[in-house]
C-alpha cells in the first residue's frame, strides 16, 4: 500500500510517526505530580530550654545505642520472659503483622502495571442461526461452534499515573510497617509499666496492711485510756477515722493491683481468668546507670509515629500524581488472535483463524469536574498530611523534652524518699529499743512504725514512676535504632 502514496507524503507520515512516537516515549518517561522527598530535619541541638548543665541527675550519653531488645536493661528474666510470650501471643500484634502482609501483597499486585495482560478463551456453543437476519429466506441452520483464542492487552503510562499509584502502594507498606512496629513498641512498654505497678501496688498494700494493724492496736490502747479516764474519747474518734481512710486506701490499692492483674493477662495473650501470670518484684528492677539520647534530628527518623506520619504524607503525594493523571488521556494496545471451527477436530485449523489489533486512546473532555475537583481534593489532602507530620515531629519532641525534664524531677524525689525512708527507718529502730527498756510507750513505737511505713510507700511510688519514666524515654527515642534507620529498611524490631 505504500507503493501507492507519493514519496513525499510517505516521508512526511514516516516524520509524523517518528515525532508522535517521540512525544509518547517522552511522556512515559516522565510522572506528572510532585516528587515526594525526604522532609528536613529539625535544627535544634536539644529538647529543652535550658542547658542539660542543669539536669546533672540524668546521665543521658549520646552515643549510646538502643539494643533490639532494650527491655533486657532492667535485667529480670522473668520481665523477659512476659514480653517474649506477649510478642508472641498478641492479638494486637498479629493484626498489626496482617495488616503489613495485606500492604506488601497489595503492592506486589500493583506491580503487574509493568506486564501485559494475556488472556486464553475456550468456548463450546451450539446455535441456530437464522438467514433472515442476513437478508435471506428459509429455516434456519443448526450447528456446533467452538472457538480457541488468545488475547494481550497493556496500558501505556503514558503520563505516570500508573507509576504514581505503585509509589502510593509502596509508601502504604511502609506505613504499615511502622504502624506494626510501633505496635510492639508499644506494647513492650506496656507490659514494663504494668509489671512495675502490679510490683508496687504489691509493696504498698503490704504497708498499707501493717499501718492497718497499727492503727488497730493504737485503737486498742487508746480505748484502754478513754476508759480509764486518761484519754479524751476525740483521741479515740480520732483514730477510728484515721483507720477507716487507711482501710479505704487498701481497699482501692487492692482493686488496682487485681485490674492490674488482669491487664498483664490480656496482654500476654491469657484469659484472666486462667490465673495470675507471673512478674517480678519491684527489686527485681535494676536502675540503668545510663540513659540513651539523640539529637532530634536523628529522632525523626528512628520514631515509628513520624515515619509513618511521613509515609502518609507520600502517599497524599503520590495521590495527586494519579489525580494529575486523570487530567491526561491513556492509550491501551490490544490484540487477539484465535481459531473458529464447526468441528471440534478443526478447530486448529487454518480456514477459522481470526486475529485483530488496535488501540484505544481515551481523553477524558468533559466529566462534570470529576477529574478536577478530584485533583483539588488531593492537593488538600496532601497539605494536610504535610501539617500532620509536622504537628507530629512537634509531639515526639515534647514528649522526650516532657520525659528528661520528668527523669530529672524523678531521680530527685526518689534520692529524697529514699533518705527519708531511711531515716525513719532507725527512727523506729530507736523507739523500738527505748520502748524495750520502758523509756517510751508501745503509742510511741506504733506512731513511729507508722511514719516508717509511710515514708514506704513514697519510695515505692517514687521507684515505680521512675522507672515507668526510663520506659517513657525509649519509646519517646522509638524503641530499638537500626544502624541506618530508614523508611522502609531494617528490621521492625520494637
Amino acid at each position: 500500500m505504500d507503493s501507492c502514496i507519493p514519496k513525499h507524503l510517505r516521508a512526511r507520515r514516516t516524520s509524523h510517526t517518528v515525532t508522535v512516537f517521540t512525544v509518547l516515549v517522552g511522556m512515559a518517561a516522565c510522572a506528572v505530580g510532585p516528587d515526594f522527598k525526604t522532609p528536613a530535619p529539625p535544627t535544634s541541638s536539644g529538647y529543652l530550654a535550658t542547658d542539660t548543665d542543669e539536669h546533672p541527675s540524668v546521665n543521658l550519653p549520646s552515643d549510646q545505642r538502643i539494643g533490639e531488645r532494650w527491655w533486657e536493661i532492667f535485667g529480670s528474666a522473668e520481665l523477659n520472659q512476659l514480653i517474649d510470650v506477649s510478642l508472641a501471643n498478641s492479638p494486637t500484634v498479629r493484626a498489626a503483622s496482617a495488616r503489613l502482609r495485606q500492604s506488601e501483597a497489595a503492592r506486589s499486585a500493583g506491580n503487574s502495571i509493568f506486564f501485559p495482560t494475556v488472556g486464553v478463551d475456550l468456548g463450546a456453543n451450539r446455535q441456530l442461526a437464522s438467514p433472515i437476519k442476513l437478508g435471506g429466506a428459509g429455516p434456519g441452520s443448526l450447528f456446533n461452534l467452538y472457538t480457541l483464542s488468545g488475547t494481550v492487552g497493556y496500558t501505556l503510562d503514558l503520563v505516570g499515573g500508573q507509576r504514581r499509584t505503585l509509589e502510593a502502594l509502596n509508601a502504604a507498606v511502609d506505613y504499615q510497617r511502622m504502624i506494626a512496629r510501633a505496635t510492639r513498641i508499644t506494647l513492650v512498654a506496656t507490659i514494663i509499666n504494668t509489671g512495675v505497678a502490679l510490683a508496687g501496688y504489691r509493696e504498698q498494700i503490704d504497708a498499707s496492711r501493717a499501718v492497718v494493724a497499727d492503727d488497730q492496736a493504737l485503737i486498742g490502747l487508746t480505748a484502754a485510756q478513754v476508759k480509764a479516764g486518761t484519754s479524751p474519747e476525740a483521741a479515740l474518734l480520732a483514730l477510728q477515722s484515721q483507720l477507716s481512710n487507711q482501710q479505704i486506701a487498701l481497699s482501692t490499692l487492692m482493686l488496682q493491683a487485681a485490674e492490674t492483674e488482669h491487664l498483664l493477662s490480656t496482654l500476654i495473650g491469657q484469659e484472666p481468668g486462667a490465673g495470675v501470670p507471673a512478674s517480678p518484684p519491684l527489686r527485681a528492677f535494676a536502675e540503668p546507670h545510663e540513659l540513651p539520647l539523640t539529637l532530634p534530628s536523628q529522632l525523626v527518623r528512628q520514631r515509628p509515629d513520624i515515619l509513618a506520619a511521613e509515609a502518609q504524607w507520600h502517599i497524599a503525594s503520590a495521590d495527586v500524581g494519579v489525580a494529575t493523571a486523570a487530567l491526561f488521556p491513556s492509550l491501551t494496545v490490544t490484540g487477539s488472535l484465535g481459531h473458529d471451527s464447526t468441528q471440534w477436530s478443526e478447530l486448529t485449523g487454518p480456514n477459522g483463524k481470526f486475529w485483530a489489533g488496535g488501540a484505544d486512546l481515551n481523553l477524558p473532555l468533559f466529566t462534570g469536574g470529576r477529574v478536577w475537583f478530584g485533583r483539588k481534593a488531593a492537593l488538600a489532602a496532601y497539605e494536610a498530611a504535610a501539617s500532620d507530620y509536622r504537628q507530629t515531629v512537634l509531639t515526639g519532641l515534647a514528649q522526650v523534652a516532657d520525659v528528661l525534664a520528668a527523669l530529672n524531677q524523678d531521680r530527685i524525689a526518689l534520692s529524697a524518699a529514699r533518705e527519708s525512708e531511711g531515716n525513719l527507718a532507725v527512727t523506729l529502730q530507736l523507739v523500738d529499743a527505748t520502748t524495750r527498756t520502758g523509756a517510751t510507750g508501745e503509742a510511741s513505737r506504733l506512731y513511729a512504725d507508722i511514719a516508717a511505713q509511710s515514708a514506704r510507700g513514697n519510695r515505692i511510688s517514687a521507684e515505680a514512676r521512675y522507672l515507668q519514666d526510663i520506659v517513657a524515654l525509649y519509646v519517646a527515642l522509638g524503641g530499638s535504632w537500626s544502624p541506618d534507620p530508614a523508611i522502609g529498611q531494617g528490621s521492625v524490631a520494637p
